[in-house]
């Protein structure tokens, strides 16, 4: 393993031997990069991922750069920077520097206590927790391991905290909130996400493309990501779908659009929520939370709850089952699978509740 300078390109290159799985020893090296430090680090990553001999020994911070450039090839880029801010914070500090082969059950477990210590919710826990445990079975696979230790261990969780109830507005509570707004680029926001159920994140990348005016429909086919201020070009679930519009938000796109017609240099390349850019995540919080605290200000004997923003689609959910529309119908408009919606909002569909009494009075 060496790093040796081109004084001819003034670049840094490395070279170097290794032994693959057969016994065979293989030469390497590669040109081209601007500093010492870049050549030395791909050196390190490429002996990684080399088929060296099965003896060779990895730390877990060199197994979970090899799960990393697996994973970049196979799933999304906000999904790889979920797996890179939950490693760094919960996993790398702890089993880092430790021999993937020497991290034992009992060294788990004292791992799995201290998650127990911190304030945290149980879905996080269980999500650090999977994490964990898909990149020693990863290792597993790639035989740098024998086995998974998670294997045999459960996953923890705090055993007093509660779970959390699904917040959402009634129609009647959204027309109050509504009541408060006199900004008609608010109003439409709003109504956006009560009235189409969409993800906050797809909402900010829809464009005047999307729009059709004559069809009433929105097409849902990326969103915005919002740590990394990108534009995804697929869903979450990685499906697109039209979303048909109501009347009345129909009609205020239409007149959004007329008005978003006279900014000098207007395309339908525009932002609907933003122009240029999407509007920021943080922008919409506020709007809310502004509006909430407006009406309640103004009505002390009506309050409405304060809720997240992405409670507005759970309000549009419930708003459809409460006016009997079918799982698999909303499942469609909201780009979940039909057993997906039914496990989350099963609480909300009364009627079935009811199926099963008919059933046991029948005897």
């Amino acid at each position: 393993m060496s790093v040796y300078k081109d004084k001819k390109r003034g670049t840094y290159y490395y070279e170097g031997s290794y032994i693959d799985l057969f016994g065979n020893q293989k030469r390497y090296k590669k040109r081209g990069f601007t500093t010492y430090n870049k050549a030395k680090e791909n050196e390190r990553l490429f002996l990684i991922n080399c088929k060296e001999t099965p003896t060779q020994r990895y730390t877990y911070n060199e197994l979970f750069h090899i799960f990393i450039e697996y994973k970049q090839k196979r799933v999304k880029e906000r999904t790889i920077y979920d797996y890179k801010a939950t490693a760094k914070k919960h996993i790398l500090p702890y089993f880092g520097d430790m021999y993937v082969d020497k991290i034992t059950i009992p060294i788990i477990e004292h791992w799995q206590n201290n998650l127990l210590k911190l304030n945290i919710k149980n879905s996080y826990i269980d999500s650090i927790q999977t994490l964990m445990s898909s990149i020693m079975k990863f290792g597993v696979r790639k035989m740098i391991i024998k086995e998974n230790p998670f294997n045999y261990l459960e996953f923890v969780k705090h055993t007093n905290q509660s779970t959390s109830v699904m917040k959402f507005w009634t129609l009647e509570q959204y027309k109050k909130f509504r009541s408060v707004i006199t900004v008609f680029e608010d109003i439409l926001l709003f109504d956006m996400l009560y009235w189409t159920g969409m993800r906050i994140s797809e909402l900010q990348a829809r464009t005047w493309e999307d729009f059709n005016e004559f069809d009433g429909t929105l097409t849902i086919h990326s969103n915005y990501n919002n740590k990394n201020r990108t534009i995804t070009k697929s869903t979450k679930t990685g499906e697109n779908r039209i979303i048909y519009l109501n009347k009345s938000l129909l009609n205020e796109l239409k007149t959004w659009k007329k008005e978003c017609f006279k900014i000098d240099g207007f395309s339908e390349k525009f932002y609907i929520h933003g122009f240029y850019k999407p509007i920021p995540h943080k922008t919409v919080e506020n709007k809310k939370n502004k509006y909430i605290s407006l009406y309640n200000s103004q009505n002390e004997d009506d309050q409405i709850p304060v809720i997240r923003i992405h409670d507005f689609r759970h309000s549009h959910v419930s708003l459809l089952i409460n006016n009997n529309v079918d799982s698999f119908t909303i499942a469609e408009r909201l780009g979940h699978s039909k057993e997906m919606v039914e496990r989350r909002y099963g609480h909300m569909f009364p009627e079935k509740k009811k199926k099963i009494l008919n059933v046991l009075d029948s005897f």
